[in-house]
C-alpha cells in the first residue's frame, strides 16, 4: 500500500468490477417514496390486467343480452298485434249487441188485385170462295146468301152489335180499419194471454217480439212498465193480426188516457 509523506494518510481506492451494481444512498423517506410509486403502478397495471379480462367476458354478455332483448321486442310486438285484435273482434261483438238496431219491418197490407182475363179478339172470316155452281138456280153446296145470292136470295139486314162495357179493375186498397184504430200506437194485452201487441195504424195487431225490440228513447221491450202496457177485454182477439214487430222503433209506446181505453176494457 503507499504511503503518502506529504499529509494525512489516504485510504486506498478500491477498484469496483464492470459487473458490480452500484447501489445509489438514498434518505429514507425518498426510498419509501419510490417504493410506493412501484407498488401503485404495480396495483395499476393488474388492474388494467383484470378490466382487460373483463372487458372481453362482458362483450360476450352484451351479444346474448342484446339478443334477448331482441327476442322480448319480437314477442312483445306480436303480443301487441294480438291485443288490438282481441280489441277489435269485442269492440264488433258489443256493436252487434247492444248497438245495432234492425229496422222494424213494417208493412201495409193491401188487397190483392182481382185478376181479369183478356176480352176474347173476334178475328172475322174470310168469306169462302164462290162454288161454280151458283146462278145453277139451286142453293147447295155450300152456297150462301152472302156469296150467291142469286140461287139463296138477299140476305137478311145486320143489326150492329155494341160491344160490352169493359171496366178495368180497381187499384188496390187499403184495408179498412178495425175496431182497434183509437188505440193506435198503444201496446196492449189479453187477460188470458202473455203476447204483447202493438195496434198498427190501421188497428190491427201486431205481436211484438220482447226481446229484440227497442223503442227511440233507448228503452227494451221487455223494460217496459206494465203500466204502459193496457189490458182490453177477451172479445178484440179475434181482430185481424199483422206481421210480428222486430228490431229498433224510432218513437215510444202511446200512453192512453182512461177515456180512450174505457171503450175496450168491458
Amino acid at each position: 500500500m503507499p504511503i503518502n509523506l506529504l499529509g494525512e494518510p489516504k485510504r486506498p481506492i478500491k477498484k469496483i468490477p464492470e459487473s458490480t451494481e452500484i447501489a445509489m444512498h438514498l434518505p429514507e423517506k425518498e426510498q419509501k417514496r419510490i417504493e410506493r410509486a412501484q407498488k401503485k403502478a404495480a396495483k395499476k397495471a393488474k388492474k388494467e390486467k383484470v378490466v382487460e379480462a373483463q372487458k372481453t367476458e362482458f362483450e360476450e354478455v352484451n351479444l346474448i343480452r342484446a339478443f334477448k332483448i331482441y327476442l322480448l321486442k319480437r314477442r312483445l310486438t306480436f303480443i301487441a298485434i294480438f291485443a288490438i285484435l282481441l280489441l277489435a273482434i269485442a269492440g264488433i261483438a258489443v256493436y252487434f249487441l247492444y248497438f245495432y238496431k234492425p229496422q222494424p219491418k213494417i208493412v201495409l197490407n193491401l188487397n190483392k188485385p182481382v185478376n181479369t182475363n183478356a176480352l176474347p179478339v173476334n178475328v172475322p172470316l174470310a168469306p169462302p170462295t164462290p162454288s161454280t155452281f151458283c146462278g145453277d138456280g139451286i142453293c147447295n153446296n155450300n152456297e150462301t146468301c152472302t156469296i150467291c145470292d142469286v140461287d139463296c136470295g138477299s140476305c137478311p139486314a145486320v143489326v150492329p152489335v155494341t160491344p160490352p162495357l169493359v171496366i178495368p179493375p180497381a187499384p188496390p186498397q187499403p184495408l179498412p180499419n178495425t175496431e182497434l184504430a183509437p188505440l193506435r200506437g198503444a201496446l196492449i194485452k189479453f187477460a188470458n194471454e202473455t203476447a204483447i201487441y202493438l195496434v198498427d195504424w190501421n188497428g190491427e195487431l201486431r205481436p211484438v217480439d220482447m226481446q229484440t225490440v227497442s223503442f227511440a228513447n233507448g228503452q227494451k221491450a221487455k223494460q217496459i212498465s206494465l203500466t204502459e202496457i193496457y189490458t182490453i177485454a177477451s172479445r178484440f182477439q179475434d181482430t185481424r193480426r199483422g206481421l210480428e214487430v222486430v228490431g229498433f222503433i224510432p218513437w215510444d209506446p202511446r200512453v192512453l188516457t182512461q177515456e180512450e181505453l174505457e171503450p175496450f176494457v168491458k
